[in-house]
């Protein structure tokens, strides 16, 4: 593809302007990598980790809450994790800050399957974390929600959304993002999806905000047309349409899909009236009008 070429031409950009800037050529090259697959781990009962050498590397309240999980892939070992116990409550058990965000610990294990890689992004819903998980041996990006009641709300509709795009898309050629699957731990709802590259402002940034070439912007737009026609045909509204919520789904390829459905809604099930970050708000949002999936299109021409 076109696209794909001017694609490179980008990273060969960055790459020049990384090496003039003293970066070593492993950071250069990492421009290019994206996560490899491992082996998938077998599953194991919670009687024989316990009973087992990994039993060590659960705290008090893992020995308990490991009885409800019946297929075990990963216990978090050798991270440093929170050593709760089930007497103290404060705070969900210490998991959880004031605000009600998940502690995020590195190489710990979410619902013993996933393990934390590192953070990819944080907002008023809760984070986006990418992790690995040992069940498949596949990296996903998992989206865990505030342990607020209002939030929690908001993420089922936004569950309900991504449920659906995947039935009306099972070929995966909408370039929408592909919920994998959706889970409780600890409280917090969690939304694990497929892992992908950096977004189109942060390649836009990478690049010193010199604007994409027509090849590229018609490349990028034609894909954000076809997800825009699937969700106008089920009466889907995005409501946040900008750079940051477009990825790459390889950092070297032209290849995008729309993510973070967390303010969408259906047009006969509108949540908010307060919609759109400014830059790509649309009219008759700023006047506080009916809208439907036609802001949407405002905000690709913005």
């Amino acid at each position: 593809l076109l696209g794909d070429e001017e694609m490179m031409a980008y990273i060969k950009r960055q790459q020049a302007r990384k090496l003039a800037n003293g970066a070593t050529k492993e950071e250069v090259e990492g421009l290019f990598k994206f996560p490899e697959p491992i082996a998938p781990v077998s599953p194991m009962s919670p009687n024989d980790i316990i009973n087992g050498p990994l039993g060590q590397h659960l705290c008090d309240y893992e020995k308990q809450e490991i009885l409800d999980y019946p297929s075990v892939h990963y216990v978090g070992q050798g991270s440093k994790k929170n050593q709760a116990t089930p007497e103290v409550t404060t705070n969900n058990f210490g998991y959880d800050d004031e605000r009600g965000d998940y502690l995020v610990i590195p190489h710990d294990h979410l619902a013993y399957r996933y393990e934390i890689i590192d953070s990819l992004g944080k907002g008023s819903f809760g984070q986006v974390l990418n992790c690995r998980d040992h069940s498949s041996g596949k990296s996903v990006a998992i989206k865990i929600i505030r342990n607020k009641k209002r939030f929690h709300h908001q993420a089922l509709v936004e569950i309900k959304i991504l449920e659906s795009l995947k039935k009306w898309d099972p070929e995966d050629k909408y370039h929408v993002i592909m919920m994998t699957e959706h889970f409780y731990f600890r409280n917090h709802l969690c939304i694990a999806m497929e892992l992908m590259s950096i977004n189109l402002y942060e390649l836009i940034k990478a690049n010193g905000f010199v604007g994409f070439t027509t090849t590229l912007i018609r490349r990028f737009t034609s894909q954000m047309l076809s997800s825009l026609i699937l969700m106008r045909q089920h009466r889907i509204v995005h409501c946040d349409l900008k750079p940051e919520n477009v990825l790459l789904k390889h950092p070297a390829k032209s290849g995008i899909k729309v993510i973070d459905f967390g303010s969408s809604c259906f047009e006969h099930e509108k949540v908010y009236t307060y919609i759109q970050s400014r830059f790509y708000r649309s009219p008759e949002v700023i006047l506080g009008m009916n809208y439907h999936t036609a802001i949407d299109m405002w905000s690709l021409g913005c």
